[in-house]
């Protein structure tokens, strides 16, 4: 399989096998990750630089079903198939913003089970 389609199902982030959290803050908006499943209903991944005049839409759409096209609320910077970026994709994001994207996304998934 080829990089994730930019749709994805909007039900799967507050599931408990997917989640959206913001990553760091970058000029261009926030850097985020989106774990979810594509509109065929494989996993999928996603990291997408948030404008920051979409990010009160982008966090409505969140958990409500249906499907939503990412480019709509900013750049999608990399995505793939699976629950975890491969490494191509995480080298992507260390490239371009210079941060370890398993670091920021463990320490997001930590943040959101204790509530912070």
């Amino acid at each position: 399989m080829s990089d994730a389609p930019k749709s994805f199902a909007t039900n799967a982030p507050r599931s408990g096998r997917g989640f959206a959290a913001r990553l760091d803050k970058q000029e261009a908006g926030y850097l985020c990750y989106v774990q979810t499943k594509d509109e065929t209903g494989y996993d999928a991944f996603y990291f997408l630089l948030l404008s920051p005049e979409k990010e009160e839409a982008f966090n409505a759409i969140i958990g409500r079903p249906g499907q939503a096209d990412l480019q709509d609320y900013g750049v999608v910077v990399a995505s793939g198939y699976g629950r975890t970026p491969h490494k191509g994709a995480r080298d992507k994001i260390m490239e371009l913003y210079g941060l370890d994207a398993l670091a920021l996304i463990e320490d997001a998934k930590k943040k959101r089970k204790s509530g912070e």
